[in-house]
Formats: C-alpha cells, sequence, structure tokens
C-alpha cells in the first residue's frame, strides 16, 4: 500500500477515536518500511508478537530513537517465560500476562535491569480450556 493509503487509513481511523485515546498499531508481520509510513503518520505505538522480529524491526529503526515522543514498544501475545528477559528489556508495555509465576518471573527481571514495564493481566471471564489466564477470583487472591 502507498503511503498516501496508509495516510488516509490512518486519518479516517483517528477520526472515528476519542481525541484521549491512543491507537496501538499492530505491526507484527509487517516490514520495517511500513513502521516507518506510520510513524510519519504521527503513529508512535506499535504491538510485536515474536521478540526477534520485534528485535530485527527495533535495529532498523534504530534512527527513530530521538523522536519526541518516542516510540512506544508493546510485546502483544503469549509470552513464553524464556523470552522474558529479552521483551522486559525491548519493550515498555508487556500484554497478556497470564499466571502468576510470570508475573514473578518478569517483576524479577525488571528489578535485575532496572526497568518498570506496564503490564496487563490476561483474564478469562469465561470457562474455555482452549484459553490461558487468569481467572477472576485467582486474580484477585494473588
Amino acid at each position: 500500500m502507498a503511503a498516501a493509503g496508509l495516510a488516509e487509513r490512518f486519518s479516517e481511523v483517528r477520526r472515528q477515536l476519542p481525541a484521549s485515546t491512543q491507537l496501538l498499531a499492530v505491526s507484527k508481520g509487517q516490514p520495517s518500511e511500513r513502521i516507518r509510513e506510520a510513524v510519519a503518520e504521527g503513529q508512535r505505538s506499535f504491538g510485536e508478537s515474536r521478540l526477534q522480529e520485534a528485535i530485527t524491526k527495533q535495529e532498523e529503526l534504530a534512527d527513530l530513537v530521538g523522536l519526541l515522543p518516542p516510540l512506544d514498544w508493546h510485546f502483544i501475545g503469549r509470552l513464553q517465560a524464556n523470552k522474558a528477559r529479552g521483551v522486559v528489556r525491548r519493550f515498555g508495555t508487556i500484554h497478556s500476562v497470564d499466571s502468576l509465576g510470570l508475573a514473578e518471573r518478569l517483576a524479577r527481571i525488571a528489578g535485575e535491569e532496572g526497568l518498570s514495564p506496564a503490564v496487563f493481566f490476561q483474564v478469562k471471564l469465561r470457562p474455555d480450556p482452549s484459553k490461558t489466564g487468569f481467572e477472576p477470583e485467582e486474580l484477585r487472591e494473588a
């Protein structure tokens, strides 16, 4: 898609959102050049679900580091415990923390790294064995 098409799409989406809404562009599977196009349109928050793909993009976009406001990277999707340190180092926000063990691991690593990522807990509101996340009562107890 040409930059003009992307600009039109961002403009249309923003017109439909309340001014206080922060738009998270899911950039997983998109090349760095598409992210550059979105940045040129004012987008700053991007969601990725694969650590290695995100690292490559962040390195390719390193020249954008001095932007104000800076790029805001969100890890979305299921986080494997063995990727926790890399995610803490590379993302300011971590979505879908689905267990107390993972939350504790992230907190320990964040402390060791001197970082404070925002964390969102995944809560199962319906009994579905194919889904992960905290049961509401389990989260209250934790």
